[in-house]
């Protein structure tokens, strides 16, 4: 539900409780949660969550949240990504951790663009927008191509892009084109509003 928060569940589902008892995080939409393959110094899961209410886009998003302690405290790390507190149409779709080893790097799909972040344990991340070079473009979705050491990935929004060098700026391209047969740009939804009009399949979602 819009505004709902975070809930989890420790009985497959027979009931939940609400995680949004830390003042930090607001009772929000929730997009996005992803739970990072390194745990914390202390040992517990680290949990990120893209706020907003995506379906409908009648919530405000506050970036993306991060708890360092299996969801008992929350703290945002928006360093760089929108503003700290963020109006109706800026929302996180969606994040995507690089679980390659060794690697700090984590992607963020967004109503402005794409960003990244290459330093994901910092007490401080920050983020840089690396697609559109300029302007904004609705990203809603992001994925990995197997096989690729995590170097190559694939994201959907108004459009289908794709970069082979990590999702660097200046690295995308469209694959949806009319030689494609993915042209989005000419379709008369695609043209009345920026909604999530393409998604990638996430391998970990869908099977």
């Amino acid at each position: 539900a819009a505004s709902g928060g975070i809930w989890k569940t420790t009985n497959s589902g027979a009931s939940w409780s609400v995680l949004n008892t830390d003042v930090q995080l607001a009772r929000l939409g929730i997009s996005d949660i992803q739970i990072d393959p390194v745990p914390s110094a202390s040992g517990s899961p680290i949990i990120y969550a893209a706020t907003g209410d995506v379906d409908g886009g009648i919530t405000f998003s506050d970036g993306i949240y991060r708890s360092e302690d299996g969801g008992r405290t929350w703290l945002p790390i928006n360093d760089n990504l929108f503003n700290q507190q963020t109006n109706l149409m800026e929302l996180v779709y969606s994040i995507l951790i690089d679980n390659a080893p060794g690697s700090s790097t984590m992607y963020a799909a967004t109503s402005l663009g794409f960003y990244k972040c290459t330093n994901r344990f910092s007490s401080v991340p920050h983020w840089d927008k690396v697609y559109p070079a300029t302007g904004n473009e609705l990203i809603s979705s992001i994925i990995f191509k197997p096989g690729t050491g995590n170097t190559e990935l694939f994201a959907a929004g108004v459009n289908i892009i794709h970069s082979s060098s990590s999702g660097n700026i200046n690295t995308w391209t469209s694959i949806a084109t009319s030689t494609s047969g993915l042209d989005l740009t000419n379709t008369p939804l695609a043209n009345a509003f920026p909604g999530k009009f393409a998604k990638t399949k996430h391998p970990a979602k869908y099977g």
